[in-house]
């Protein structure tokens, strides 16, 4: 929380309006706790964008049960949980934006990610099923499908892991740049896409990817 409250605080000084809540993505109670908080903060909340994630680096085989339930607890589950929290009030104001983090693992998938991969090419079936779920109601649904970015994400994996996971991702063919795209950019762009108004787009999908550099 001493993160997201400098964070909070970095917003207030920018003009900007934010608060920091606690908020555990695996547990429905902790997510209606934190639903409610927000909206008795801030007010009806017009935009949800779903960004957990989490990955277990290694094939399949040698994966825990535990670290295999994890990763789709937060990969996937989380999201249904939170979407079911947002949509109540968004359909009673026929406006609302769900917004969802995927990967570019869901149409290009990668050996050693065999849980999140699978996690993630469910979130694009779940922002396609929402889509026709609310399709009349003024709520639209938007995925942003990322390559590598710039974040804490896998952070925990050593550089000789890192290294080992990134040389057989390219034996087959895959994450051939070593660049990133930042996490700025990419908050830019889903700025930039809900700046479009909701009755000129419906199901909203863009990637997101990496451009080597000019050699």
């Amino acid at each position: 929380m001493d993160r997201l409250e400098r964070v909070t605080r970095a917003a207030r000084e920018a003009g900007g309006t934010a608060i920091a809540l606690a908020l555990d993505v695996t547990d429905p109670a902790s997510i209606d706790t934190f639903w409610r908080r927000a909206e008795a903060d801030l007010g009806d909340i017009d935009t949800l964008i779903s960004n957990a994630g989490r990955a277990t680096l290694g094939p399949l085989i040698e994966c825990s049960d535990a670290d295999l339930a994890a990763d789709v607890s937060v990969n996937l589950l989380s999201h249904l949980w939170l979407v079911k929290r947002a949509l109540p009030t968004m359909m009673e104001r026929r406006s609302g934006d769900l917004v969802f983090i995927g990967s570019d693992v869901a149409v290009r998938p990668k050996p050693d990610l065999a849980a999140y991969t699978a996690c993630k090419a469910g979130l694009e079936a779940l922002a396609r099923s929402l889509a026709m779920e609310t399709h009349g109601s003024g709520i639209r649904t938007m995925l942003a499908r990322l390559g590598a970015t710039a974040t804490e994400f896998g952070a925990d994996l050593s550089d000789a892991r890192r290294a080992e996971a990134v040389a057989l991702w390219q034996r087959w063919g895959l994450h051939l740049s070593l660049n990133v795209v930042t996490a700025q950019r990419t908050a830019r762009c889903i700025a930039d896409a809900l700046a479009i108004p909701a009755h000129e787009g419906g199901v909203v999908l863009f990637e997101l990817l990496p451009t080597p550099a000019a050699s």
